[in-house]
C-alpha cells in the first residue's frame, strides 16, 4: 500500500524508494524532485516535492565555533531549498 503522505514511497507497492545519487543538482548540491528507484517492484517514480539535501555530517573534532558555524550553514540550506524561512512562523 502506497504512503499517501511521503513522495518517497512507490506509488505501486508502497516501499520506500531508493535515491540513485547520479541526478542533476542545485548550487547547494541538492537534488529537487529526485526519480527514485523502487527496490520491491523496480518501478522508477519521481518524489515530487521533496528535496534530498545531500550527505552531510557535523565536523567531529571541530571547536564549538566550528560546529555553530556548520550548523548555521546546514540551515542555510535548508531554508534555500524550502524557500522560506521556518522562523518567520514563530
Amino acid at each position: 500500500m502506497a504512503q499517501p503522505n511521503d513522495p518517497r514511497h512507490c506509488p505501486r507497492c508502497g516501499a520506500l524508494g531508493i535515491l540513485p545519487l547520479d541526478q542533476p543538482r542545485g548550487p547547494s548540491g541538492e537534488i529537487r524532485d529526485p526519480t527514485m528507484v523502487c527496490p520491491v517492484c523496480d518501478q522508477e517514480f519521481t518524489a515530487t516535492d521533496w528535496t534530498w539535501l545531500g550527505a552531510t555530517r557535523p565536523p567531529v573534532d571541530g571547536t564549538e565555533e566550528e560546529l555553530e558555524a556548520w550548523v548555521d550553514a546546514f540551515v542555510d540550506r535548508i531554508i534555500a531549498a524550502e524557500g522560506s524561512d521556518p522562523t518567520d512562523a514563530v
